[in-house]
């Protein structure tokens, strides 16, 4: 930690700030600010912070992860609400600078990787890929996926910088052209009901095994394990095969039902997604399994399994 003085009329007043690298230049975006103004007047909960400046819960605690990293917040305090456990965030200093003549580093440091970054910083140049509703492929199958889809893009969006959107940036899987695989996707559904799923899935951590055409259970290759519950699903982002530049982020499921529990999974749980698989840290994939606590038919509740 650094100080800087500032002269008064009559003495001098000291702020402690914190001296910025390129990793926590990132953690710096406009809405990362606002929250840090926040927590420089009073201590708060991400729940709290979210009402005050309207913004989605699961974002604000984005920010807090990516600023708690770059050493900008800090816990003072917890506390229980309903059973709940809150923490309460403060500013670790008064101000934050950046050093342009960097000192030479001793060796190369490892870059730390950061979960759909390179897609979520430019999703103009992302195709999202729902699975056709017209009966296609071997199976003949349909997809039911568009809501999620749309849940999804909205979920996305809100990390993005960019909002140029138009048609071409989404297309059914039938309608993909070998252009379109190289870019960023965001592939909804498994392999039966999308053949981009199909055409990514031997590039997976979790994958789907087949038998005669039909895909029956997800096997993981990290932990071993095999789910055949039509429940499960998993969302797993991955380097795309066709262009090492661009990623793939794959939620699917055995079935509708495990697409839609991977789905909620993301939208609502994006921070344990960040954490990797419980297995193995580096790799960002999780599967999933899904309930219907209150029989209307849609999942409102999931299990993180692995």
């Amino acid at each position: 930690m650094n100080y800087i003085v500032k002269k008064q009329e009559k003495d001098k007043e000291h702020f402690k700030v914190k001296k910025l690298d390129d990793s926590d230049i990132k953690a710096l975006s406009a809405n990362a600010i606002k929250i840090l103004e926040l927590l420089s007047r009073k201590e708060m909960y991400p729940k709290k912070i979210a009402q005050i400046i309207n913004m989605n819960e699961q974002k604000v605690y984005y920010y807090i992860k990516n600023l708690k990293k770059a050493g900008l917040v800090h816990v003072v305090r917890e506390e229980t609400f309903g059973g709940l456990n809150a923490k309460y965030f403060s500013s670790s200093s008064d101000g934050a600078f950046v050093l342009w003549k960097k000192e030479r580093a001793r060796g190369r440091e490892k870059e730390e990787s950061v979960p759909l970054l390179n897609i979520t910083k430019n999703l103009s140049n992302t195709i999202f890929v729902p699975g056709s509703p017209i009966h296609h492929g071997k199976q003949m199958a349909k997809a039911e996926d568009e809501r999620l889809a749309i849940l999804i893009a909205l979920f996305m969006g809100s990390f993005s910088s960019s909002c140029s959107f138009n048609l071409a940036n989404v297309k059914y899987d039938t309608q993909m052209t070998e252009d379109d695989l190289k870019k960023n996707l965001i592939i909804i559904g498994g392999p039966a009901i999308n053949k981009i799923a199909a055409l990514v899935n031997k590039n997976l951590a979790v994958r789907f095994l087949k038998k005669d055409d039909f895909y029956y259970c997800l096997h993981s290759k990290i932990s071993g394990k095999e789910y055949a519950g039509e429940n499960y699903g998993f969302v797993e982002k991955l380097t795309n095969p066709f262009n090492k530049y661009s990623d793939i982020l794959v939620v699917g499921g055995r079935r509708s039902v495990g697409t839609e529990a991977a789905v909620f999974f993301l939208i609502n749980h994006f921070g344990l997604f960040e954490e990797g698989n419980k297995y193995n840290k580096n790799i960002y994939s999780k599967i999933i399994k899904g309930f219907d606590q209150d029989n209307d038919g849609i999942v409102d509740m999931v299990e993180e399994i692995e």
